[in-house]
């Protein structure tokens, strides 16, 4: 079932992460690599909501009815699809779902051979925005399905990468550096590949895997060098930015940068994270509240996005509300342990010394991983700058 020409756009949508149906399960990151892009280009639509994807990626390898999935992630439609590989085939079968109704809005399946990948993306697109009946600019119909790459392998290299950079982890992290390398070999121009490359040395650095004078220098390096090739990509806007920010200490430049990443796409989470912290250095509490919330908007399930709000509102010095924050994001994730910091610090600015004790004594077991100065942004900043927004 189609829309009604008379009805109205669809402006939130949540794209659901494919299914591998290959009999490689080492394929998967071809299946979390369309899912991503299919995220990025919608996100490209002004007035499209869309589901930022540590969200939706929580339902992965979970038998989840989309309708259901919807409902929990308040959107009006939702995307589902399978891949399977046949030797260098590609099927991809994707349906538009009404999560208000259950009808489905749009279904197709796509035989492609592998190198095709460029192409079936852009027609995935095309097709998911015209069935939300979104009117698009000529500029974002441009950018809905801008190519970076025309090398497939360069492309599948690159997937590879952000595939265990999403890992998070020491080991992933370094499989994500010479995945990215490889394929900046075989596509030099390679732009994101370079963003990539500069946010993984940045993690080595804040996983302290690699000394931050070894790693951010790297990092600045490879940021700069995708800005040259595409001055327009927000994700190495934010790269440079958090450098700028978190190491060179050039909050100028920082904030040029984290801005022009959000003007370029306004949906890229990873902006409203850093911005944030930017803002807060230097007093501006409420304007980092305000992005803050909107992370939490296009990211809602996200410990880390809302860790990030509750580190705001105790900058701010709304310790009540920050407490209520932390308390949510571990009752996301009950290992993300650095909440309890600031559950702590929260309970200490309120003269609640026993629970601001007992929450700190349950950060320092588990929090070795993150390394000193990251800690520093993300609590000591308020104290230091000393802004004087009331508590309420």
């Amino acid at each position: 079932m189609l829309l009604g020409r008379h009805q109205e756009a669809i402006e939130s949508v949540a794209v659901l992460p494919f299914a591998n149906d290959s009999a490689d399960p080492d394929a998967e990151y071809l299946s979390d690599g369309i899912t991503e892009t299919l995220i990025n280009n919608l996100s490209q639509i002004s007035n499209l909501r869309v589901v930022a994807r540590s969200t939706v990626f929580r339902y992965e390898e979970k038998d989840i009815d989309p309708q259901k999935a919807g409902n929990d992630l308040h959107v009006r439609a939702v995307v589902s699809g399978r891949l399977l590989q046949r030797g260098s085939t590609l099927i991809v079968r994707a349906e538009l779902m009404d999560v208000a109704t259950g009808a489905q809005l749009w279904g197709g399946q796509y035989n492609r051979k592998a190198e095709d990948v460029f192409a079936l993306q852009d027609d995935l697109s095309r097709e998911i925005s015209e069935k939300l009946r979104l009117q698009l600019t000529g500029d974002e119909k441009q950018r809905l399905t801008k190519r970076y790459t025309e090398d497939a392998e360069a492309y599948r290299l690159y997937l590879k990468g952000r595939y265990h950079w999403n890992k998070r982890n020491p080991e992933g992290l370094q499989k994500a550096a010479e995945y990215f390398r490889q394929a900046l070999d075989k596509d030099p121009a390679y732009s994101p590949a370079y963003a990539g490359l500069a946010d993984t040395y940045a993690y080595l650095s804040f996983f302290n895997v690699v000394a931050p004078r070894e790693a951010m220098p790297k990092a600045k390096t490879a940021a700069v060098k995708g800005l040259e090739i595409d001055k327009d990509l927000a994700e190495a806007h934010v790269s440079l930015g958090y450098v700028s920010f978190t190491y060179d200490g050039d909050w100028a430049a920082a904030g040029k940068h984290f801005e022009q990443a959000l003007a370029l796409n306004p949906a890229y989470f990873r902006a409203h994270t850093f911005y944030p912290l930017y803002l807060s250095s230097l007093g501006r509490s409420e304007e980092a509240l305000a992005v803050a919330n909107r992370a939490l908007d296009l990211d809602p399930a996200s410990p880390a996005v809302s860790h990030s709000l509750a580190v705001q509102l105790y900058l701010a010095r709304k310790f009540d509300r920050a407490i209520e924050q932390a308390h949510g994001t571990l009752e996301m994730d009950a290992n993300f342990a650095i909440s309890y910091a600031v559950l702590g610090e929260a309970y200490l600015s309120k003269g609640m010394y026993r629970e601001g004790l007992s929450a700190l004594k349950r950060t320092k077991p588990k929090v070795r991983r993150f390394s000193r100065p990251s800690w520093i942004l993300a609590c000591s900043i308020g104290r230091a700058k000393g802004v004087a927004t009331d508590d309420r």
